[in-house]
């Protein structure tokens, strides 16, 4: 038996099961009488509407109201997103804040009536102690006994008052979380309303501003069409004056083609018979071609040179066969390289690409011999047969080249001048990639013209430039003999091609550009009246949701501290921890859930 207890451990008799729950009835008693009689005004004072609402209406909610405030909420919950069209998150998240504002008095005043449940179960406990030890039925009653079971009771009600303030706490978090997540959609009607007509004004001022915008490049292009030559000789707007310009030198217009790049995505066969999709940009006239893993890529992973070149294609070849590889024939042509005393370059030693003549004459000073002629294939596949039409038609004009531009004589003094490529169309922006000869001129492009500086016109020191050349030119000409395992291992590296470090680098650093640039963002003046008109009704939507929040705060505290809300379970407990026990005095709980756990034998 244990002295800490007085109780069996196994089955009681039914007098001390009697015993023992009669000292639990009279210590719940006790503890109820107490909290309604000696702390009767101090529970009501806690618990009362009037006191949360005091209390809660002590909180200053320019804390999170404040212009700057309301606009760090809107980052948070946007980040590097537009909000302005649709700032319903940025609403809720603003909400969110000012309520959390609000848990600090709610614990404190939890705190508080926590602190009057012990006092008052501490006093229950003194005033019923002969009637704790009156349930030990047939057990010798002593005073050691009587210490230990009012103890026990003592402590098991503390455990279980500390257990109801973390639930109740728990109830007033989640009421408050409620209201942020899923506020009443008819108070914010005012809102909805002015928001609409802010953004209406703003949508209206920029559809003015658009078709300002499109009123000026109007007259623009019609301004440069009046001032272009055309074949019938007739002006498209009327002359400003009625006097005969001077004739001009005539203007030689070159094909719009032979000045652009022509670029897109194809497919590329590797010497191991591996289709790679690449991005292929074409200059006619400098007869040539890069091309890249992606648009983004630098520098250009090959580059081939189109002078003398040969386009074939496949649907052309005797070998033609049924189904879905003629298909994929149709689509397929090949470029043939007759690359005379030129070595070749590219992604890998055998290429089908020769590489300029600079790194040509270092081979050859080098090894000290001229390099043989060779005669080299690059097989390409469109995705469509127009697309394959349109890039064997632009390659056509490439190898070709574009022919040299007359030069005629000047109207005064005799000298020859050049007259250059046609002008660019009105409203295009020029290309700030100029390349190193005489004839480049600005070209429109689909992509960023960053691809192209390293491709093909990027300055780099000569010791660069030469190094690279000689090391491809060498590692071409002591690869001719690679046998077929080491074939297998560049194709293995071909299909499993990491992406660039350098360029991965380069695209976070400018995320992390970006994302620097939105925290220093200061709102502009249609979103400060956005801003204003959210802090407002977020304010008033606070004040008019404090009478409702005061009155479940209050019902939600009563109803988890009070002893006679939570008589039953109060009863359950105290009985579970007088029937079970352990040698030693020692009892054992799990605090955190508020259950007990019996450690007594089997």
């Amino acid at each position: 038996m244990s002295l800490a207890v007085g109780v069996q451990r196994a089955s009681l008799s039914p007098e001390s099961q009697n015993g023992v729950t009669q000292v639990a009835d009279s210590f719940i008693n006790a503890f109820i009488v107490v909290c309604s009689t000696q702390f009767k005004s101090q529970i009501s004072q806690k618990v009362h509407p009037d006191t949360i609402r005091t209390a809660l209406s002590s909180i200053n909610l320019d804390e999170s109201l404040g212009h700057e405030e309301v606009h760090q909420v809107f980052k948070r919950c946007y980040g590097v997103k537009h909000w302005l069209l649709a700032p319903e998150d940025g609403v809720r998240g603003v909400l969110r804040a000012s309520l959390q504002l609000y848990e600090a008095p709610l614990r404190h005043i939890l705190m508080e009536m926590t602190e009057i449940t012990l006092e008052a179960a501490n006093l229950a406990m003194k005033s019923n102690a002969k009637a704790a030890t009156r349930g030990q039925g047939s057990m010798k009653k002593s005073s050691l006994a009587d210490d230990a079971v009012r103890q026990l009771l003592l402590d098991q009600a503390e455990n279980l008052v500390e257990q109801w303030r973390d639930q109740t706490w728990e109830q007033l978090r989640r009421n408050l979380h409620a209201e942020a997540e899923f506020p009443a959609p008819e108070r914010f009607a005012k809102l909805k309303s002015r928001l609409q007509e802010l953004l209406g004004a703003e949508a209206a001022k920029q559809a003015a501003r658009q078709n300002e915008t499109y009123k000026r490049m109007l007259l623009d292009t019609l301004q440069q069409l009046q001032n272009t030559t055309i074949k019938s000789h007739l002006p498209l707007l009327p002359p400003s004056s009625t006097k005969t310009a001077p004739p001009t030198a005539p203007v030689k217009e070159e094909p719009p083609s032979w000045s652009e790049f022509f670029m897109g995505w194809l497919m590329k066969q590797n010497r191991h018979g591996i289709w790679q999709r690449r991005w292929f940009a074409l200059s006619i006239r400098q007869q040539r071609f890069w091309y890249f893993a992606s648009p983004e890529e630098q520098p250009a992973r090959g580059i081939g040179d189109l002078a003398g070149a040969k386009l074939v294609s496949l649907e052309e070849q005797e070998d033609e066969v049924d189904g879905e590889i003629e298909n994929k024939q149709q689509k397929t042509f090949r470029i043939i390289f007759h690359a005379s005393d030129t070595p070749i370059t590219g992604e890998n030693p055998v290429r089908t690409l020769p590489i300029p003549p600079e790194a040509q004459k270092a081979v050859e000073a080098l090894t000290g011999q001229k390099t043989k002629t060779l005669t080299m294939e690059l097989t390409l596949r469109a995705a469509t047969v127009s697309s394959k039409n349109q890039w064997c038609d632009m390659l056509s004009r490439a190898v070709v080249g574009v022919p040299e531009e007359p030069k005629v004589e000047a109207a005064a003094g005799g000298a020859a001048v050049n007259n250059g490529p046609a002008a660019l169309p009105a409203g295009q922006v020029p290309d700030p990639f100029v390349e190193d000869k005489d004839d480049s001129r600005h070209v429109g492009r689909k992509i960023s013209t960053k691809v192209f500086r390293q491709g093909n016109g990027e300055k780099k020191t000569e010791e660069e430039s030469s190094n690279k050349n000689i090391n491809t030119a060498v590692s071409v000409c002591s690869s001719d003999n690679e046998d077929e395992k080491s074939s297998l291992n560049s194709q293995e590296n071909d299909i499993e091609e990491e992406e660039d470090e350098e360029s991965r680098l380069e695209r976070e650093m400018a995320l992390f550009d970006e994302i620097a640039a939105q925290a220093e963002y200061t709102a502009t003046a249609e979103e400060q009246a956005v801003l204003e008109c959210v802090s407002l009704a977020v304010r008033e939507y606070i004040v008019d949701a404090l009478g409702y929040l005061t009155e479940q705060a209050s019902r939600i505290i009563a109803d988890g501290m009070l002893p006679l809300s939570r008589a039953e379970e109060l009863h359950s407990k105290l009985l579970t921890v007088l029937i079970t026990g352990r040698e030693g005095g020692a009892v054992g709980w799990a605090g955190a859930q508020g259950g007990f756990s019996s450690d007594t034998e089997a």
